[in-house]
Order: C-alpha cells, then structure tokens, then sequence
C-alpha cells in the first residue's frame, strides 16, 4: 500500500528542497542549481523530487514565489509604522532593502524567473501562484502612495497613476539593491557597501518624495529620525536567516 504523504508533509518537504536550492546557488550560482545537485542534498529520491517540482525552472520560481512571501510580511509591518503616510513610504523602501539584504538570492531570482522558459517549464498552478503574489506586491506599494493621497499629503499630477508612482520608485530600488550585491566583496567591503546602500536609499526616496511634492517635505521634517526607528522596528530577524 502506498504511503500516504500529508499536505503539512509536502510543505515542509517543499522548504527543504527550496532551502537547498537556495544553497546551491548561493555556493555555485544559477548556472549550478540541477535536480541532481539537489537529489545530493535532500532526504528525499529523485522521483519524490519531480513529483514536488517538475523541472530546475519551476524550482527557480517556488525560490521566487516564497521570497515573495517574505517581502510581502516585511511590507505589512511596513505599513503599520507608526508615522506619517511620508514616513511609512520611507518604512516600505527600507523593507524592501532589508529583504534584499536577508534574501540575496531569492530577490535575484526575481529576474531568472522572468525568463520565457520559465514561463514555459513551469507548472500552471506555479504560474498563478506567483502572478497571484506579483499582484498582491503591487497592490501593496501602491496602499502607500494612496495613502498619502487619501491624507492630502500628496496630490498626483494629472495622469500620473499611484502604480506609477511605486513602479517607478521600486525600480530605483531594485537597481541600487542588485548592483550593491554583485559588487559586494569580501565580508567587511560588504558591511561598508550596505551601509552606503542604506543611504543612498534614504536619500534617493527622499529626493523622489520631494520632487512629487509628498508633505511634510524634507525641509520641513527630520526624516533622518525616522529612519534611525524604522531600522530598529523592522529590523528584528538576524541578518543572513533565509
């Protein structure tokens, strides 16, 4: 008689196999992650592998897609800072930074997953899955810029979306976050080139909140307060946990 697996049992073996892959390529990059690098690291046969996931390209994405839910719990608590709509934008780019600082390579494998033979490997349900999640992502950067509309603390120029206005703040985001951590080095060049990430992220969302006219604006409020808080608040996972 076959041995029954549970859903919970399928879950957890879903993160074992998710965690190490994710240790595969943080030791070998992308190009290393095979189902046979991954059948040596598990508990588990090739056959309950493929069961799990049917190809390399449809584990990239379960990276992705679980990263997402990762990104989108540290939003959340985002949104819930206690401060003006201003400084809760401000919570929400230094979450975003925090999880590309926690989750290295789940945030790199945003732009593998991307790739059209993902698309074509990939299961439907996996598919959705992470369409579902790319939405809720949207949907939650741009309660921020609502927020502050709603507040009267922002008035968007005509034809100017609040998605346009997230899309373009996080795509500075993304930039800055990727090009730190291929130039990363060695462990204490690392720490230095964060601590720069980190302010050229305050100063970047700044500038940008300023140009959109978002109050109070940079004059008128010390930001740099804020954000001294909102590292300590959202800061409480250590550093390197996947």
């Amino acid at each position: 008689m076959p041995k029954v697996v549970t859903a919970e049992q399928l879950m957890e073996r879903e993160q074992v196999i998710i965690d190490a892959a994710c240790d595969i390529i943080g030791e070998l990059g992308f190009a290393g992650l095979t189902m046979d690098a991954v059948v040596a690291r598990v508990p588990y046969s090739k056959g309950s592998l493929y069961k799990q996931f049917n190809s390399t390209q449809e584990l990239l994405l379960a990276i992705t897609n679980s990263g997402a839910g990762k990104l989108l719990a540290l939003m959340e608590r985002a949104y819930r800072f206690a401060g003006g709509t201003r400084e809760r934008y401000l919570a929400r780019a230094y979450a975003y930074f925090l999880y590309s600082q926690l989750y290295p390579i789940h945030f790199f494998s945003e732009l593998e997953a991307l790739s059209p033979i993902v698309r074509e490997k990939a299961s439907r349900q996996r598919l959705r899955e992470g369409d579902d999640l790319l939405r809720q992502f949207r949907r939650n950067a741009e309660r921020f810029v609502r927020a502050g509309v709603d507040a009267g603390d922002l008035v968007l120029a005509p034809g100017v979306s609040a998605a346009a206005v997230a899309d373009s703040s996080w795509s500075a985001e993304f930039g800055l976050a990727a090009y730190n951590l291929m130039h990363a080095g060695n462990r204490a060049q690392a720490k230095a080139r964060r601590a720069a990430l980190e302010e050229k992220i305050f100063w970047h969302v700044n500038v940008f909140l300023d140009g959109l006219d978002w109050r109070p604006l940079a004059m008128e409020q010390d930001y740099r307060v804020t954000w001294t808080r909102l590292k300590d608040e959202l800061l409480d996972a250590q550093t390197g946990t996947r």
